[in-house]
């Protein structure tokens, strides 16, 4: 979809357009409007890019990539539990999905539940073993709880 391609090279509001026409041409188009989603955000269109996720996972509520997106703007926006709500939704959805573990285990470094984010980084790694990003967050957790050569290894 020419949407895409126009968020891709970073042309936000030329995306908006066209994905909003390709709505207008197909409402029921979910994909769409979790592109949407992502490029009302990219444009600091919060509550936008909120409102077209939701939209999405009302239309799919199966659709991991909106509930994985609506979390990541959630915590944005400092709601915390509902994004992890959002990330686990996606979780449940899809296991293998690596990006949500990683995620959620980023939001609970951040709340400072450090045994279940831990758990988070692995399950990512589990399901992606090539996940650079999970290894070094699991490594830096790990060293900030003092396990040092865990933390070295990952």
């Amino acid at each position: 979809m020419l949407g895409v391609v126009r968020h891709q090279q970073g042309r936000f509001a030329d995306a908006v357009e066209l994905i909003e026409r390709a709505l207008a041409a197909k409402p029921d188009f979910v994909e769409a409007m979790n592109n949407l989603g992502a490029t009302y955000r990219q444009l600091g269109r919060t509550s936008d890019a909120i409102a077209s996720y939701r939209k999405a996972i009302a239309a799919r509520p199966d659709y991991a990539e909106a509930h994985f997106n609506l979390a990541n703007t959630l915590q944005g926006e400092g709601e915390l539990a509902a994004a992890i709500a959002g990330f686990r939704r996606a979780i449940e959805i899809n296991p293998a999905y690596a990006d949500a573990h990683n995620n959620l285990g980023n939001l609970l470094v951040e709340m400072r539940h450090l045994a279940e984010a831990e758990a988070a980084y692995t399950d990512a790694i589990r399901r992606d073993r090539g996940s650079a990003e999970a290894h070094t967050n699991l490594g830096l957790l790990q060293l900030l709880q003092g396990k040092l050569a865990d933390g070295w290894a990952s």
